[in-house]
């Protein structure tokens, strides 16, 4: 894959719209194109709903319901209710004076004070609504909860927006074009997202491509088909405990030294994989301090981590697990924790905790080779099969939305 500096590609596409934008505006103005004053009550009209739709009326069933606010475009869900449903195509404004074009049908609330806009030229296309609705993003500096929007309120202060403009006329076709290039543009910085994130990933995982090697599909292949010798392995047979060293969070202060070096306070919860903080403390209450790859397991909640760095632990008894081993690479403890994880979810809970005795008794599940030994081996190149899957189905992902893009650009 072709390698390159994403600023600098970042740079040539900011360049490029630039351009291309820069190009268009020139060639308005040379063909007698200018910006004019049209009062919002020139182009629209307006209407309300005629049914007040309450949050006991929203059950997911019908047709979107609009009302004021940002959260969600200000849509709160759907709606069987009978109400009046306003056409696609048209530009919702709310109390707030916030504005958004709906290229679907909907009902409105009536308590929130939003109204519909529909365009007196039924032959605006989505593209030229879409410019101009940004044209009346400024109504949500003019209006305000104390100050609510209304179509009223629009008409007699001759609220009005500057539109491009040629032989007297408003120029749909600019503005149609104008979007047309943003959408083009929008695909092309997909595009670059697209290969600059596998790029990012491929180098991080050490991967060169996500194609699988012939070895990584007969692996998947052999998994599939029930191919692969497995034999059960009591854990301390295979991992062996180390003695750690916990702190009390209490005690933090105290311990904290002057240093370059932060690593990661392990508890027990499972949120950020059981990281409490980074902390640069004395080398006495250190754990792991030759980085060499390690297996946590918490016996509260049965979370298990991988690391291969120092640590610090919180105090909690002995209620975590630290495990070695001299095959442990960052591959096969994957697949060894997903192995154990199976195992001591379904047996252990917070009333009977995965304590280190019990822990040591656990009977898990591994590959073996011919010779009935553990198939590191296999375990990494399962490991890595998967990975290149993984990011597989990222690019197709990714190139599904560009496709999509690229379809919604045609029309």
């Amino acid at each position: 894959m072709e390698s390159f500096n994403f600023d600098e590609r970042r740079k040539c596409c900011k360049f490029s719209l630039s351009h291309r934008l820069q190009q268009q505006e020139e060639k308005f103005k040379a063909t007698g194109g200018k910006l004019e004053s049209y009062k919002l009550e020139d182009i629209f009209t307006a209407s309300n709903g005629n049914f007040d739709i309450q949050q006991k009326h929203i059950n997911g069933i019908g047709d979107y319901v609009i009302s004021s606010g940002v959260q969600n475009l200000g849509i709160i869900g759907k709606t069987d209710v009978e109400a009046k449903i306003f056409p696609s195509n048209t530009i919702t404004v709310d109390m707030f004076g916030n504005v958004y074009y709906r290229d679907f049908p909907y009902k409105m609330v009536t308590h929130a004070r939003v109204f519909s806009l529909s365009f007196k030229n039924k032959q605006v296309s989505s593209r030229a609504a879409l410019f101009i609705s940004s044209c009346m993003q400024f109504l949500n500096q003019k209006f305000s909860y104390s100050d609510m929007a209304s179509w009223e309120k629009i008409k007699k202060q001759g609220i009005a927006i500057y539109l491009p403009t040629k032989n007297n006329q408003i120029d749909f076709d600019y503005m149609e074009e104008r979007i047309r290039v943003l959408e083009e543009e929008r695909i092309r910085v997909l595009e670059e997202e697209r290969i600059r994130v596998l790029e990012s990933y491929l180098k991080v995982s050490g991967l060169t491509d996500c194609n699988l090697a012939k070895e990584e599909e007969k692996i998947l292949h052999s998994i599939q088909h029930g191919n692969i010798k497995f034999k059960e392995f009591k854990l301390e047979d295979i991992l062996n405990w180390q003695p750690q060293k916990e702190i009390d969070p209490l005690k933090i202060k105290e311990l904290t030294v002057i240093g370059k070096n932060k690593y990661p306070f392990y508890g027990q919860a499972t949120i950020s994989n059981g990281i409490i903080s980074y902390e640069c403390l004395k080398s006495e209450v250190l754990n792991n301090t030759l980085s060499l790859p390690t297996i946590l397991i918490h016996s509260n909640n049965q979370n298990c981590v991988y690391l291969e760095t120092p640590f610090y632990l919180k105090d909690g008894h002995g209620a975590t697990s630290v495990l070695q081993n001299k095959n442990l690479n960052e591959l096969n403890a994957q697949f060894l924790i997903s192995c154990i994880k199976k195992v001591i979810i379904a047996r252990f809970s917070y009333d009977e905790k995965a304590t280190k005795i019990a822990l040591k008794n656990t009977y898990i599940q591994l590959p073996v080779s011919d010779n009935n030994q553990i198939d590191y081996a296999f375990m990494e190149t399962y490991i890595r099969a998967i990975e290149k899957k993984v990011i597989k189905n990222v690019i197709d992902w990714k190139d599904a939305v560009i496709a999509k893009t690229k379809e919604f650009v045609k029309q």
